[in-house]
């Protein structure tokens, strides 16, 4: 009898112990599909924390993989943050830290109070400009690394410095690194995060990296295969609490919402050409989609970046209906409405501002389902209110906060 007890114990203290320190895996063809499983999770989680940036709560060495690593941008009106990251992706790209150049498309880009050049910033360490003692052109290591031996599991791409640990740092880059790695004629890359926010970062940083993965893949002439994605904390701040929930109402998205694929064969030269355009918008110097020349994916990509500009210089409804109109592949179209334009410079004001707000007023209802309805409830400034029933259309109706449909 006694042997028994032990025996149920023992069964109860592992079930337990598996409750507790469970390892979890979030799987998806497209960043909807992830998003919606990943604030799910995040809601519901127990492991809170309280950090100079904030209180919240966060997931414990999550792994994420992305399918389709093209289905890299949301399909919401939430978090379908096109010209943001495609800004960052440049910024990264051109080797620059300047604050000035990222904040043309992320005004409240951090830290806030500092200007100039931040010694944090990812470009000089990915394409090695000389800036801060940075001469090694990462990326292009990385391709020929994996021209030479394809097998290889040295092609990593180190963010993360000794020095960035020093006492006195005010911060340090979120990424540690990205490691790429070819098999089956498939390349695929692995990204390790220190420390990761949800709901701003890392939707960003899957669309950027990704953009890298299939930029080496190209150039190696290979598929482009699985995006994986490690932080040791993933987060969700309390303050973005209440647009998880808005994002969760929208519902299921299109699954087929995936960019067009890159040229095939070597893009070095046209990237480079493509941050040359990019520069000039800018800086103002080009106001016309006619003054573009670039092949029809670097061209598209160039206009969403004019649109942008257009709306900062305040060039009004002619330029930016003409503009539009030169936009060749549909899914941009598609992604940015006419009707929807006028409203980029509200979006990218608001862009990482650290109050809890709505952008959509039609969307102000918040989800009886979600688990820090608490929350939204005092931050909104209302009563507290008893959980009941809720449909959707892509849901059915829940009850309780530990029935959310994924």
């Amino acid at each position: 009898m006694r042997n028994l007890k032990r025996l149920k114990f023992g069964i109860y203290l592992k079930l337990l112990c598996g409750i507790l320190y469970r390892s979890v895996i979030i799987e998806g063809r497209y960043l909807d599909e992830i998003l919606r499983k990943l604030y799910s999770e995040l809601l519901n989680s127990t492991d809170t924390f309280d950090a100079e940036k904030g209180a919240g709560q966060d997931l414990l060495a999550p792994t994420i993989i992305l399918r389709d690593p093209r289905a890299r941008i949301s399909a919401t009106s939430n978090r379908g943050n096109l010209i943001s990251a495609l800004g960052e992706f440049c910024w990264y790209m051109s080797g620059s830290a300047d604050l000035e150049f990222i904040r043309f498309y992320i005004p409240k880009y951090p830290p806030d109070g500092i200007n100039g050049s931040i010694e944090d910033a990812y470009g000089p360490r990915l394409i090695g400009t000389g800036e801060f003692g940075r001469s090694v052109r990462q990326i292009d290591r990385v391709i020929d690394r994996l021209k030479r031996k394809p097998d290889t599991r040295r092609a990593v791409i180190s963010i993360l410095e000794p020095s960035d640990l020093e006492p006195g740092r005010s911060d340090a880059p979120c990424t540690t690194a990205l490691q790429f790695i070819r098999r089956r004629g498939h390349l695929h890359l692995v990204a390790m995060m220190r420390s990761n926010d949800a709901y701003w970062g890392f939707p960003h940083d899957v669309f950027c990296f990704t953009l890298f993965q299939e930029y080496v893949a190209r150039s190696l002439g290979v598929k482009v295969g699985e995006y994986h994605h490690f932080a040791t904390s993933l987060h969700l701040y309390d303050r973005h609490v209440r647009e998880a929930c808005d994002y969760l109402d929208e519902g299921f998205q299109n699954p087929t919402f995936a960019m067009p694929k890159m040229p095939s064969g070597c893009q070095k030269e046209n990237l480079s050409a493509f941050l040359k355009v990019e520069e000039r918008i800018r800086k103002g110097l080009i106001t016309s989609a006619d003054q573009i020349v670039l092949p029809e994916y670097w061209y598209d990509l160039s206009l969403v970046l004019l649109r942008c500009a257009d709306i900062r210089f305040k060039r009004g409804m002619k330029f930016l209906d003409n503009n539009f109109s030169k936009i060749k592949n549909n899914f941009y179209k598609n992604d940015l409405p006419p009707s929807g334009w006028s409203e980029i410079n509200v979006i990218l004001d608001t862009e990482g501002k650290d109050e809890c707000h709505s952008r959509n007023t039609r969307r102000r209802r918040l989800s009886a389902s979600c688990v820090r309805r608490r929350l939204c409830w005092r931050r909104a400034g209302r009563p507290q209110m008893p959980v009941v029933g809720y449909r959707s259309a892509s849901r059915p109706i829940t009850v309780g906060a530990r029935s959310m449909a994924v």
